[in-house]
Parts: C-alpha cells; sequence; structure tokens
C-alpha cells in the first residue's frame, strides 16, 4: 500500500475516482471486505495456547484479527484469496473462535467460502422469496443459469446477478503487490523437512540414552 501513499495526490483522486466507480457498481459485498473479526474468550485463549491443534493458516487468521485487521487485510498480508480468507472465517465462526456478525456478513461468508450457493445467497439477503427460488429450481441446477432464470423471471435485476457472481470470481482471484514477498511452496517444504529431520536426530539421541539406562538396570539387577 506504500506505493500507492507514494503516488503524486492527482494520480491517487483519478484512482480513487475510478475505482470508487467500479466498487458501486459491485455493491452486493455489503461490508464483509472491510469487517474485522472479533475474536471470543475462547478465541483468545487458543491463539495463545494452541490446544486444539488447528493449521497455522487459522492462527494466522485470528493473530490478524486480535491486530484489528480486517477481512481484505487479512488476505493480503497472509497471501490468501478472499474465498480462503472465507474459509476460514467460516471454520473459526464454527469453533466459536470469532462472534458471529449480523446475518449480510455471514451470508457473504458463506457464499464466498461456497457454503451456500447463489440461490440460497439472494434469499438469506432477501432478494428473492422461497417461493421465488423453488420455482427457479425445479428446471434449473446450474448457479449461472439459476441466475438468469432469476433475471428473466423479474425476481431480481440481470446487473445485480451479474454483480454477485463478479464477486464470486474476484474473490477467488489472489493479490500479490510485491512477489519477492511471498513465500513460495518449496521454501516451505525445505523448512518442514529440516525440522522433520532436526526431530528424528532428537529422538534417536533420546532413544540411545533410554537404551543405555536399560542396560545399566539389566546389569543392576542381575
Amino acid at each position: 500500500m506504500k506505493r500507492v501513499s507514494d503516488m503524486p495526490l492527482y494520480i491517487k483522486e483519478l484512482v480513487c475516482k475510478k475505482l470508487s466507480d467500479e466498487i458501486k457498481s459491485y455493491n452486493c459485498q455489503e461490508n464483509f471486505s472491510s469487517y474485522i473479526p472479533i475474536l471470543t474468550f475462547k478465541g483468545e485463549n487458543e491463539l495463545s495456547n494452541k490446544h486444539l491443534g488447528f493449521d497455522f493458516n487459522i492462527y494466522n487468521f485470528l493473530d490478524f484479527s486480535k491486530k484489528g485487521y480486517n477481512i481484505t487485510e487479512i488476505s493480503v498480508n497472509t497471501f490468501l484469496t478472499v474465498e480462503e480468507t472465507s474459509k476460514l472465517f467460516e471454520i473459526c465462526l464454527d469453533e466459536e473462535l470469532i462472534e458471529k456478525p449480523d446475518n449480510t456478513i455471514c451470508s457473504v461468508a458463506e457464499y464466498l467460502s461456497g457454503k451456500i450457493r447463489l440461490g440460497e445467497y439472494l434469499l438469506k439477503i432477501s432478494k428473492i422469496t422461497e417461493e421465488q427460488l423453488n420455482n427457479v429450481l425445479k428446471n434449473n441446477s446450474n448457479e449461472k443459469k439459476i441466475g438468469e432464470k432469476l433475471a428473466e423471471s423479474n425476481y431480481i435485476t440481470l446487473e445485480d446477478i451479474k454483480a454477485i457472481l463478479k464477486l464470486k470470481d474476484e474473490a477467488q482471484k489472489r493479490f500479490v503487490l510485491d512477489n519477492e514477498t511471498v513465500p513460495t511452496t518449496k521454501m516451505a517444504c525445505v523448512s518442514d523437512e529440516n525440522l522433520l529431520k532436526d526431530e528424528i536426530s532428537a529422538l534417536k539421541s533420546e532413544n540411545a540414552k533410554l537404551k543405555n539406562r536399560l542396560n545399566k538396570l539389566r546389569e543392576f539387577v542381575k
């Protein structure tokens, strides 16, 4: 973000105007991207002690949330897509590690994470009724076709459907400002391999000590 901040003011104004217009055309995200997850007592305790042994991504999510980062900031700082961050959000919510936000925030997270599909998402945010959804589901199973059918039936505008599908597609994109800062899978594997070798070496050393003690005990018994 520092690169953007260092740009001349007139460039920042232009960028801001362009982005503002684009964001307004995709207004279906309902503040999820700027939402700051709030840790529960259980979440605070788990972050400190790690008793449940979650994946490190969960602890990263909790750590950034505790520091006051919003969903977008968490995604950028952990090199995850918003879809992946939404999945972490859902896990933390199910495990009661974070407080449950309002229905709109929950619905967007469920949709972006793949927990619910388009029709159920529209129903949850009160864009359509259950009867309207059932009418469309009778003859359609494809998500994009369901959206088109809802628009054809005048239950929702085609622009709204395109915006929501665009939101889903955008959430699957990974944003990296500086490629040099991205941790590679190869680097992670090497680190894990070295850690494993150290653990094996320590176990072998401990095993040798135990054998030595056992032999001394046998001699003592004789």
